[in-house]
């Protein structure tokens, strides 16, 4: 992207992820909780990173909130940052499979992607961590929801070749010492009419501000042959949104091509000459303190409509998404 917006999975990446071991070394997203990773059940260490990435298969509302507001309240004073309340209150309650989606939805973005140009460079320190949403060798496998946030979603998988897995993956870095988060993200989708593609995003850098961290990225992965296949491209939004649509009869504001803009950018009609066969990328990162676990959900979307009204086309909306939790390592290590 030109702009230097943390649009992290849409990591439009926050790090929620919960994460199973399947065939081929590939991670497929299950239910989770929150902040608090009190009922651990089981966990699994990947072959490639010393990093925990933790199933759950209990749940739980018990979170000690007091000493989770104390220890933030430390923190914060310790790296001259500002509490989050709202976020606070959010993420303590806990989570599990039946609302994670849920609460990750109502999470607002409270970084600062405005105070480092687009193309600074940032170095890894002792204090910076990474958290690994998936691996080289153990990507993270997504699955078609019909439902996110109270929005309907399509299942007919026009959009999504539905015979080959989605996946995806993403390295988040944080350090509270610079107060700096950033995060390269990655992509192996396959459109129902085009080729695999593979899509690198490397994000820019944020500023932290507040504590617990929220940090999010939006993207568009273009499917296309040619020299452009695989590559990333602004989402044509500048508010960086969980998914396009913004109901069941309106798409998210678009301020730079309007409707018109989203419906040729995600359509993947084979009819329609306008159709620019990309998806949509949205993730959301959260981590409460320097060190803590981290929490992420990632949503794909794309559309299949030819010469539709704007309800039609948000009626053929598919997406695609993981949510889990992550353990972090010293970017170092």
């Amino acid at each position: 992207m030109i702009k230097n917006i943390f649009n992290f999975c849409s990591i439009s990446l926050i790090s929620l992820l919960t994460v199973s071991v399947s065939h081929a070394g590939v991670s497929s997203a299950v239910p989770t909780t929150a902040l608090s990773k009190i009922a651990k059940s089981t966990s699994y260490t990947s072959n490639a990173t010393s990093q925990t990435v933790t199933t759950s298969n209990t749940t739980t509302s018990v979170v000690n909130t007091n000493k989770l507001k104390e220890t933030i309240a430390k923190d914060a004073k310790k790296f001259g940052l500002k509490v989050d309340e709202a976020a606070l209150e959010l993420l303590s309650g806990g989570t599990d499979s039946s609302n994670i989606s849920n609460v990750l939805a109502k999470a607002n973005e409270n970084v600062n992607t405005e105070m480092y140009d687009y193309d600074y460079i940032p170095e890894k320190g002792p204090d910076t961590y990474v958290y690994q949403f998936g691996t080289e060798d153990n990507w993270v496998k997504l699955e078609q929801v019909t439902e996110y946030d109270g929005k309907s979603y399509s299942n007919t998988q026009n959009a999504f070749d539905g015979t080959v897995d989605q996946y995806s993956r993403a390295d988040v870095y944080v350090d509270f010492t610079k107060k700096q988060i950033y995060a390269d993200v990655f992509t192996k989708l396959k459109a129902k009419t085009k080729d695999l593609v593979e899509g690198t995003r490397i994000t820019g850098v944020a500023a932290i501000t507040q504590q617990p961290v929220i940090a999010i990225d939006t993207h568009a992965v273009v499917t296309t042959v040619g020299t452009h296949s695989g590559n990333v491209d602004g989402p044509d939004f500048n508010d960086n949104p969980d998914t396009i649509q913004a109901s069941s009869t309106q798409l998210h504001n678009n301020p730079y091509n309007g409707d018109a803009g989203t419906m040729k950018w995600y359509n993947h009609n084979t009819t329609d000459a306008n159709a620019e066969f990309r998806f949509f990328f949205s993730g959301k990162f959260t981590t409460a303190t320097a060190g803590a676990d981290g929490e992420a959900i990632i949503g794909i979307e794309a559309a299949n409509c030819n010469a539709c009204t704007e309800e039609q086309f948000i009626a053929t909306i598919e997406r695609y998404q993981a949510t889990g939790t992550i353990s972090p390592k010293k970017a170092g290590n």
